[in-house]
C-alpha cells in the first residue's frame, strides 16, 4: 500500500531543520580532525541530528519511519549487501536490474 504524500504545515519545520542544519558550517566551527575528542564530538552532533529528524517524523508528523525509506533488511538485501562492501562495483548490476525494492 503506497503512502499518499501531501504537504502539511507539520512537515515544513522538519524540512527547514534538516536542510538548514546541513547548510551550517559546522566543520569550520568544530575542527573535527584536531583530536579524537573533536572527531567523536562531530560525529555525535550529526547522530543527534539524525535522531532528532527520526523523532520528528515519528512523533510530530506521526508517520512511520518507513516513509523515509527505512525498513528491516531482507535476506536478499543482506546477501547483496555483503559483497557490495567488498567490491562496490557489484552493487551496480543489482541496482540496474531493479533488484532492490523501493519502500515508497
Amino acid at each position: 500500500m503506497a503512502l499518499k504524500i501531501k504537504p502539511t504545515a507539520v512537515g515544513i519545520p522538519g524540512i527547514l531543520f534538516t536542510l538548514g542544519f546541513a547548510a551550517l558550517p559546522i566543520s569550520q566551527w568544530e575542527d573535527e580532525f584536531a583530536s579524537v575528542g573533536h572527531l567523536v564530538g562531530y560525529e555525535l552532533i550529526w547522530w543527534a541530528v539524525v535522531v532528532a529528524v527520526l523523532a520528528y517524523v515519528r512523533f510530530a508528523e506521526r508517520r512511520p519511519v518507513t516513509s523515509l525509506g527505512l525498513r528491516v533488511p531482507s535476506v536478499p538485501d543482506v546477501l547483496w549487501g555483503r559483497p557490495s562492501v567488498w567490491s562496490p562495483s557489484l552493487a551496480w548490476p543489482a541496482s540496474s536490474l531493479g533488484y532492490f525494492r523501493s519502500s515508497i
